[in-house]
């Protein structure tokens, strides 16, 4: 899914992982910005049910993150506290 930014990338999979939905984020600079996506490994083992409860909550999750403001400050002091 292409999500227009990195941080909208991180955000959401971050938000997509705390509900049980390990996705990954592929930024800036492994592709161009405006093209920064999760990446979704799906495989036979997953059930029909599984990928549509995926997709209801990635439109969940979506709508909710791309309808936020972010401050770019308190997103700073939010991944400083990650890394340590």
């Amino acid at each position: 899914m292409i999500t227009g930014s990195s941080i909208s990338a991180a955000r959401l999979s971050d938000a997509l992982f705390k509900r049980g939905v390990n996705v990954q984020p592929i930024i800036y600079p492994a592709v161009p910005e405006k093209s920064s996506r999760l990446r979704f490994f799906v495989s036979s083992e997953h059930s029909e049910a599984q990928i549509a409860e995926t997709v209801g909550i990635l439109k969940e999750e979506a709508k909710r993150v791309f309808a936020e403001k972010v401050d770019m400050a308190a997103l700073a002091i939010k991944l400083a506290k990650l890394r340590s």
